[in-house]
């Protein structure tokens, strides 16, 4: 059912920015996350993943629009360069839609972006020494099915159609219980994602941005 809803959304998504290419802009997003998880006292952005989705917008004028996005997200947390005594690597894939009102700056090409994303889990899996102990790890306290972050982004459009920015997601909300987290037993979702993106539809304009 979440397949088929996620399809029937990009084919509407594509169709409105070919019918409407003036007004609605589409097109595809590719980056890195660099990722941790707040609560398991590890530190530092070590958990790399893949950050691939279609992104949108709808200018409200040359300067203000609201975006939306349709995402594949991985995250998590790594041992990978840190002082713990075990390896072991933590992942959460996500389907996400992000929303977010941009400004642009016509006379730098600067575009800032901030909004919230929900994310709906795809799986999970849980490797300690490279071996896979999901079942036993995630026993009694599983991850929820649905994740609520913030987002806040900075970006350099080189034209019309193509850019490329940094961007800070963070979690509203915990995502999962443990009783050892020192974060009150919660645990958050924080990433860093380096990422570009083309914008098609733009390609049909004849006006700037």
């Amino acid at each position: 059912m979440l397949k088929h809803s996620l399809i029937l959304l990009i084919l509407a998504l594509f169709s409105s920015s070919t019918a409407s290419a003036q007004l609605f802009k589409a097109g595809v997003a590719l980056g890195a996350n660099f990722a941790q998880i707040e609560g398991d006292d590890i530190g530092g952005y070590t958990k790399p993943g893949l950050h691939v989705g279609f992104t949108s917008e709808l200018p409200l004028n040359k300067r203000w629009g609201l975006a939306f996005e349709l995402l594949y997200s991985q995250k998590g947390s790594n041992s990978f360069l840190t002082t713990a005594g075990n390896e072991f690597s933590l992942r959460y894939n996500y389907a996400e839609i992000p929303l977010l009102v941009r400004f642009h700056d016509l006379k730098g090409g600067l575009t800032f972006r901030a909004g919230v994303s929900l994310g709906r889990l795809v799986n999970y899996k849980y490797l300690l020494e490279k071996v896979d102990i999901s079942q036993s790890y995630f026993a009694t306290y599983k991850p929820k099915k649905w994740d609520l972050e913030s987002i806040v982004e900075g970006s350099y459009m080189f034209n019309n159609f193509w850019g490329m920015g940094i961007r800070w997601n963070y979690s509203l909300l915990s995502f999962r219980y443990d009783p050892n987290s020192n974060f009150g037993g919660r645990q958050l979702h924080n990433l860093i994602t380096l990422r570009t993106y083309f914008l098609f539809s733009a390609l049909l304009e004849k006006d700037d941005l």
